[in-house]
């Protein structure tokens, strides 16, 4: 990177070197297409620039200063929004393999086996509480009068944690509370 930019360095160097020491047209332009105080330096040969017409300038945009969104949004960025949630690390919930696991392929199949076991049993755990809180909220939707088909969604999903909850209870008679 260091070369590069010598390099480059190098080569500006000579290149305004070699522009300074060769004689070139000064051509001052109209006053209406550049500034009085800039001169354009052309090469031999080259054909002067055309008149261009100076933009109209205009006003800039009046903005309400005491607009309540404008101070809101001022506000929010220099202090931060109250409604946005903390960041914060989520911590490490796995313990990552030794050096032994990761060298034997063995060793290493019996480390997955017992982070699959953990997610199972941590489906299970979860799976003990949910059930009868979607439970509850299906019965409160029949006490409501809520339509059967969207009934039938929660009573899908209740449906189906109890069938994942049951296969990993017989696949692994250990994650049993």
């Amino acid at each position: 990177m260091v070369k590069w930019l010598l390099l480059l360095a190098g080569i500006s160097t000579t290149l305004v070197v070699y522009l300074s020491d060769h004689s070139f047209d000064t051509v001052s332009t109209d006053n209406d297409a550049v500034p009085a105080h800039r001169t354009l330096t052309m090469l031999p040969g080259s054909v002067p620039p055309l008149k261009v017409a100076k933009p109209a300038l205009t006003s800039p945009i009046q903005v309400d200063q005491s607009r309540s969104a404008l101070l809101s949004m001022r506000w929010a960025h220099e202090h931060g929004d109250a409604r946005t949630p903390p960041l914060r690390r989520v911590p490490e919930t796995t313990e990552p393999p030794t050096a032994a696991e990761l060298a034997d392929p063995k060793a290493y199949a019996s480390y997955e086996q017992r982070q699959n076991l953990k997610t199972y049993a941590s489906f299970v755990n979860a799976s003990s509480t949910e059930i009868p809180k979607i439970q509850g909220e299906i019965q409160q939707g029949l006490d409501q009068g809520i339509p059967p088909d969207r009934l039938a969604v929660g009573e899908e999903k209740l449906k189906r944690i109890q069938q994942m909850r049951d296969q990993l209870l017989a696949q692994y008679p250990q994650l049993n509370p």
